[in-house]
């Protein structure tokens, strides 16, 4: 089974927006998911409760869970039982030794990463911190901003860190506020919209990524995207 971590080292960068709807587009596909709500202010959990207050909605299980060696081993389990179930986690903004063990059980760790500086700093801790690991964090630029001389900015500041972009870049958009008011994906919620559009091609990446097996740095075809070249439905620096 495989695991995907949306991991950062602090709070309000989009974690459990975007896990949500990676859980969302898994089910759509029919595909087991299980969201794990790692964070300690539930809001994977709250987004969850408004889904299930509509009889008529399907949904995913949706488990607390917390940064601990106990959890760690739980989440191993789970790998083992169920090699087709797709696990999602949504991690606390907080840096321990827990987390290096949780993050240890991942085969893709997506960090969101936003054009603050306190984003920025935050990046280049968790860099730091799980340089280690067998699965660097890929960042994934979030909420960003609809000005060019912006988005070219965080692209000059994320190269500087020297670490993996992810090469489809999520705009600020109010449709993912009104998705998840409804305990929806943005996907079900505003199908043709350019939100959607970015998180079906998220989903798209993140697939290619899991079932190429490469999960220790960009493939040629993924460094080239980073570069600039668009990859279908994808919202990047040129567009």
């Amino acid at each position: 089974m495989p695991a995907i971590a949306l991991c950062s080292m602090k709070g309000g960068t989009g974690k459990t927006t975007i896990s949500f709807n990676l859980s969302e587009r898994a089910f759509a596909q029919g595909r087991e998911v299980v969201l794990l709500d790692f964070d300690p202010q539930e809001g994977s959990m709250g987004i969850a409760d408004l889904r299930r207050s509509d009889p008529d909605r399907e949904g995913w299980p949706v488990e607390r869970a917390r940064v601990a060696v106990s959890d760690a081993a739980r989440l191993a389990g789970m790998k083992l039982e169920n090699p087709e179930r797709f696990l999602v986690c949504d991690l606390p903004g907080a840096d321990s030794m827990a987390l290096l063990r949780v993050l240890s059980e991942m085969d893709l760790v997506l960090s969101p990463v936003g054009s603050g500086v306190s984003d920025l700093m935050a990046a280049a801790n968790l860099s730091e911190a799980v340089s280690l690991l067998s699965s660097p964090p890929v960042f994934l630029p979030n909420n960003v901003s609809h000005f060019r001389r912006r988005r070219e900015a965080l692209a000059g500041e994320l190269a500087s860190l020297e670490v993996e972009v992810c090469p489809v870049w999520i705009r600020s958009r109010v449709g993912h506020l009104d998705a998840l008011r409804s305990g929806l994906g943005v996907c079900e919620a505003q199908p043709r919209s350019r939100a959607a559009g970015e998180i079906n091609a998220l989903w798209d990446w993140v697939l290619s990524r899991l079932e190429a097996g490469n999960l220790n740095g960009s493939s040629e075809h993924d460094s080239e995207n980073a570069s600039g070249h668009p990859v279908p439905g994808a919202t990047l620096l040129r567009s």
